[in-house]
């Protein structure tokens, strides 16, 4: 975990999680990876979620179907997506190589407009070979 300092040089134990997503948010990147021990944001039948919105992920917090590590994650997700970054992917760290090539590794967590765009364009994945940005900036955790 990063550690922080105040004026009197007292450290802190900061979250590398909200220290991802407030770095991302501040130098306004457009997607954000989250790498863990899941292979993405689990539903309540713990099968990884390939999209979510914004509202969604709300929705399993409410219903508590994310808990623990992943309650946090989830939270600065949705800090990073209410300030800026348009989509934050969550996988597996062992999966990070196959999903260089594979855009269905993993979770896409959506801010509300993109998630909007893709349901209107019926696509099935996010980002495909051919559809990729020219630059995209990351973060990753």
């Amino acid at each position: 975990a990063p550690l922080g300092t105040n004026l009197k040089g007292e450290s802190f134990n900061v979250n590398a999680d909200w220290a991802a997503a407030r770095l991302a948010s501040a130098l306004k990147v457009q997607q954000m990876v989250f790498l863990t021990d899941q292979q993405g944001i689990l539903d309540a039948r713990k099968i990884p979620i390939k999209d979510i919105s914004q509202g969604q992920l709300e929705q399993l917090i409410d219903d508590e179907v994310v808990t623990g590590g992943m309650y946090t994650k989830t939270l600065t997700i949705l800090h990073a997506l209410e300030n800026g970054v348009q989509s934050v992917r969550v996988m597996s760290a062992g999966d990070c190589v196959n999903a260089l090539y594979n855009d269905r590794i993993g979770t896409w967590c959506l801010n509300e407009r993109t998630f909007q765009k893709i349901q209107n364009k019926n696509t099935q994945t996010f980002n495909t070979p051919t559809s990729q940005p020219e630059a995209v900036s990351h973060a990753a955790v």
